[in-house]
């Protein structure tokens, strides 16, 4: 029990001062200190701390041991030895070497077995097996044909450049997951500890409780609020659906359903603004643009997501005739506001210091963490003490190892691709591929993201479409923002989209129902994330870039689709169940709709929408005006 107890706080002790020193170099202090820590020196320390604390947290198999494996160790030497090396002993490697001697080639080999081991051990093993695929290829592209062709790069250029450089391990994915993944990350995790869940929970539940299938509902807005700050999926559904779950069960939602429901609202939380989680500021950094830019043209198709959901959710509460909570059981949504409108501190001092003071997004995070634990105070359950901080920061810390050894892995495959210009090559075979043709290059990128997004966290999938998939959607000339947007959004498809389904994964104990059930539900109620980005590509009135015209006319025939498909998929609409009739209907005047840049689809399109609706509702009036008479 002793050495258990020494080895925790070993462990917490290590991952407290790995939070500190990346808070302590992002603000400043080590200059002030008299110390500089280069880029290259700062990214190779954050990637050796994230590595060893992988090899103590994460065992290599579920056999649980009371002892540290030797394996454990030796890869815990390696990654301390090849992170020392670097620093200390080699210098020459912030000049930049063109070929690596013997004893540099062993310590980058060190590094290689290490990243590898702590991808497959975080779950992002496809990474790994892409990036050895990258090496491979990179080693013999000289026997490769047309624009897969290379000169070949032999091991002692390969180790150079990859690990002796800043654009290979230790790339811009390392710098982003160092200065702005680990603060929001953390910051992300005292915000939480501050109990703003439960303050977003009560305030769902005061708002839209009442309403039929109110527990679905209130899931939507909970995990839409919460899932802007907390940037991850997994974490939202955890959060919220331990309780929004349970309850949409009790109410009569079936256990699949319930589920699908959270894993869809929760995954949607990541394109809502304010603060969309990390993804927004790496898209940022990409397009070199403020955030700011990326919240506003983000707002609209958030929006249309959330709707849709909303609809589907009443859809099926109208179809199984289930009801709200009664008001008696429910909050008051001004004495939750009263109690707890402090929670939103931290987050309007942050979307300000981002929106109108334009600071840095490691800056604005340390801002959040200080206004969290301030308003923390404001009431004593909630109060971050000593321990309870300490606690926080561990937590944050262990939710950013994941990510350290991912970015560690997409450096290797990104500075890959910028030694031997697959990159630009990739990007030119799809547009190839394609035939120039943008609809279909479209589809390609949509069926690529889903296949490389699954299984990873967010900011990993958009940091690795942004720079594989995004310049071919460029090249067609789509406007950046809607590219970057476009990789995204379905990068985010691939945590509801079967067979991996990691939204679905996280939610399927709580709702006690099989993984695929629930993965197709989501699926089924996050249909907005595999149709909107067709609709911002071609109509930029929906990323509010245009005239008022436009964005008012793009944005209410993107209504019409969403509600039409609610109609077609769901088979209900706001007055009761419709006929198949109807539904296929509703399906084609979304269809139409949906073909781009046409404006006698377009208007085919929205007459026999309004056609079925108006039927609908005639129909509604005379079944109730019949259930009248009866009486």
């Amino acid at each position: 029990m002793y050495k258990r107890q020494v080895t925790g706080y070993f462990v917490t002790s290590l991952l407290v001062i790995y939070v500190v020193f990346h808070l302590a170099y992002i603000g400043g202090v080590f200059l002030d200190m008299g110390i500089v820590i280069v880029p290259l020196h700062m990214r190779a320390i954050s990637l050796g701390f994230a590595l060893v604390l992988t090899f103590l947290l994460l065992p290599a198999s579920k056999k649980r041991l009371s002892w540290l494996p030797w394996y454990d160790v030796a890869l815990i030497l390696m990654s301390v030895a090849s992170t020392i090396y670097l620093v200390r002993l080699s210098p020459l490697a912030l000049e930049g070497k063109a070929f690596a001697s013997n004893t540099d080639c062993l310590f980058a080999i060190f590094l290689f077995i290490s990243v590898l081991e702590a991808m497959r051990r975080t779950g992002v093993m496809v990474v790994a097996i892409i990036g050895v695929l990258f090496i491979l290829y990179a080693y013999s592209s000289e026997h490769f044909p047309g624009f897969l062709w290379g000169p070949g790069w032999d091991i002692r250029r390969l180790a150079a450049f990859l690990y002796m450089s800043i654009d290979g391990f230790y790339g811009d994915a390392m710098g982003v997951f160092s200065v702005i993944l680990v603060p929001f990350l953390v910051f992300a995790s005292l915000i939480r500890a501050t109990g703003v869940g439960d303050f977003f929970m009560d305030l769902s539940f005061a708002l839209a409780g009442w309403m039929r299938g109110g527990p679905a509902k209130v899931s939507v807005l909970a995990s839409a609020l919460f899932g802007t700050v907390s940037g991850s999926s997994i974490a939202n559904v955890t959060t919220t659906g331990v309780i929004t779950i349970p309850l949409m069960k009790k109410v009569g939602f079936k256990p699949a359903v319930a589920g699908g429901v959270e894993a869809a609202a929760s995954t949607g939380g990541q394109i809502m603004p304010p603060v969309m989680g990390a993804a927004a500021f790496l898209m940022a950094g990409f397009l070199g643009v403020p955030y700011w830019d990326i919240a506003v043209a983000a707002l609209i198709p958030s929006i249309l997501y959330y709707l849709y959901l909303l609809l589907s959710v009443d859809a099926e509460s109208i179809r199984s005739g289930l009801k709200g909570l009664p008001r008696d059981q429910l909050p008051s949504a001004m004495r939750v506001l009263a109690r707890g409108w402090h929670y939103l501190v931290p987050i309007i001092g942050l979307v300000t210091a981002l929106g109108f003071f334009h600071w840095r997004p490691e800056k604005c995070a340390l801002l959040g963490m200080v206004l969290s634990i301030v308003v923390s105070f404001a009431r004593k359950e909630t109060m971050l003490g000593p321990r309870k901080l300490l606690h926080s920061i561990e937590e944050g810390a262990r939710s950013t190892l994941s990510l350290g050894a991912l970015c560690g892995g997409l450096g290797m495959i990104i500075g890959i691709c910028g030694l031997t210009g697959l990159g630009i090559n990739l990007s030119s075979g799809l547009v190839e591929i394609s035939g120039k043709n943008l609809p279909i290059l479209l589809f390609l990128t949509a069926g690529s993201a889903l296949i490389l997004g699954m299984g990873m966290p967010t900011a990993g999938v958009y940091l690795f479409l942004a720079f594989l998939l995004a310049p071919a959607l460029t090249t067609l000339g789509v406007k950046p923002m809607a590219a970057h947007l476009f990789v995204l959004y379905f990068g985010l498809a691939a945590l509801v989209t079967p067979p991996v389904a990691l939204a679905a994964y996280a939610a399927a104990p709580i709702a006690g129902a099989s993984l695929y059930d629930i993965g197709w539900q989501a699926m089924r109620l996050s249909l907005p994330l595999y149709v909107v980005p067709f609709l911002f590509v071609y109509n930029e009135g929906l990323l509010l870039n245009g005239s008022i015209l436009q964005i008012i006319t793009s944005t209410t025939i993107s209504v019409v689709i969403m509600v039409a498909l609610v109609h077609g998929v769901a088979g209900s609409t706001f007055f009761g169940p419709i006929g198949w009739q109807s539904r296929i209907f509703s399906l084609v005047a979304a269809f139409l709709l949906l073909i781009p840049k046409n404006i006698k689809t377009t208007i085919l399109g929205l007459s026999l929408f309004t056609a079925v609706f108006c039927f609908e509702i005639c129909r509604a009036y005379q079944k109730s005006k019949r259930s009248i008479d009866f009486r």
